[in-house]
């Protein structure tokens, strides 16, 4: 369908995503050769720690007052290293700060903390 009928413009996931939401009337994963029973399933789990963003405070929101930090973990999928950027950021000012460690541990990214910590002014804090 993609492909002869529209150029390559659309892709398969698209259309079956459709599928599956009912987003195309008549048809339904029934319909398909798999049934459905071939889709994957969300592995992700969730966090069920902390405090969740969208019950932040206003003025966090708003980014009208300095000091409120984000931070997140980047991994690279490549190779066997579990080697991770720890990223830090400022809401108001989007000051963006990476530091490299070890793997995503509680450890390491208390190292990388102590360590943004250190080099930065008290007033960013």
């Amino acid at each position: 369908i993609s492909n002869a009928l529209l150029n390559g413009k659309l892709s398969f996931k698209t259309i079956y995503n459709w599928i599956y939401i009912g987003k195309l009337k008549g048809i339904s994963f029934k319909n398909l050769r798999h049934k459905g029973k071939r889709r994957k399933k969300e592995t992700r789990g969730k966090f069920l720690i902390g405090n969740s963003i969208t019950t932040r405070p206003k003025d966090v929101k708003s980014r009208k007052t300095f000091g409120h930090w984000e931070l997140d973990t980047i991994v690279s999928s490549r190779g066997k290293s579990k080697d991770c950027l720890a990223t830090f950021v400022e809401r108001k000012t989007r000051f963006y700060v990476a530091i490299k460690i070890k793997d995503r541990t509680a450890p390491s990214m208390l190292k990388a903390i102590k360590k943004l910590v250190k080099v930065l002014p008290k007033k960013a804090l």
